[in-house]
């Protein structure tokens, strides 16, 4: 494979791509911050991608970086509330309006302090199997010929 222009420059787009378009750099910004300079540099990349397509793609990415580079940052203001941190034991606490509400609907009773047990079902983990939906088919005497409309 011999190396061609073409191919340097695909791997130079790549470089800039990869390595400098996270923040882009300040000529760069500069020029992308007017809507002169934003039209200017698209068409520039219509014109690369009528002269060669693969190059006239990558120059295309590359301005997508460039021009929006905060993609994918998150501010602070879209992020959402910090998220509770879990127990060890594996079970979240119950919150206090869990609490309040058991108390208010009379079934503080059913919930077990320290030491204490809650109240069991007797057999609550029976289970009777569900009904067999096959039909058994009787023996047939070996000596009859079957016919087809048997099956």
């Amino acid at each position: 494979m011999k190396i061609t222009s073409e191919y340097l420059v695909v791997a130079g787009i790549i470089v800039y791509i990869a390595f400098f378009t996270h923040p882009p750099p300040a000529f760069v910004r500069l020029v992308l911050r007017s809507p002169v300079g934003q039209v200017l540099v698209l068409l520039g990349v219509v014109g690369i991608f009528m002269k060669s397509q693969p190059i006239g793609l990558l120059a295309g990415v590359a301005y997508l970086a460039s021009s929006y580079p905060v993609l994918e940052y998150l501010d602070a203001s879209d992020q959402g509330p910090p998220k509770k941190e879990q127990p060890k034991s594996g079970a979240a606490k119950p919150e206090v309006k869990d609490k309040l509400m058991s108390i208010l609907n009379g079934t503080s009773g059913l919930m077990a302090g320290k030491g204490e047990k809650l109240p069991q079902e007797k057999g609550k983990d029976v289970k009777t199997p569900p009904p067999s939906t096959t039909t058994v088919k009787p023996h047939t005497d070996p000596k009859v010929t079957e016919k087809f409309s048997l099956f």
